[in-house]
């Protein structure tokens, strides 16, 4: 349930596919929208909004999932204050991260 901000034309795709290959050749698109059935929007913001029955797919770099959560590796981030407890793989990380944000 997220939306993009702005649209970076009015070109309406109709696969995932097709958007994701316009934004990619598009100056200035940071993701695409899906907001309905064979109905996907470029965008040229990455700023989120959570509109019901939208998907969001922000421009970026390699994603894993795990959990149902997708995750995005970033060099030297940190989020919030590290705990005490240290994992010793992502899947292990990821899952504990998941479970304290419910």
């Amino acid at each position: 349930n997220t939306k993009l901000s702005g649209y970076k034309s009015t070109k309406t795709y109709t696969s995932l596919k097709a958007a994701l290959k316009a934004c990619a050749s598009t100056s200035g698109c940071k993701g695409v929208t899906k907001e309905g059935t064979n109905k996907y929007k470029i965008n040229s913001s990455s700023t989120t909004s959570s509109v019901s029955g939208y998907t969001g797919y922000i421009m970026g770099d390699s994603v894993s999932v795990s959990n149902n959560y997708q995750w995005t590796p970033k060099a030297n981030y940190q989020l919030g204050s590290p705990g005490s407890k240290v994992y010793t793989t992502k899947a292990a990380a990821a899952k504990a991260c998941a479970k304290s944000s419910t």
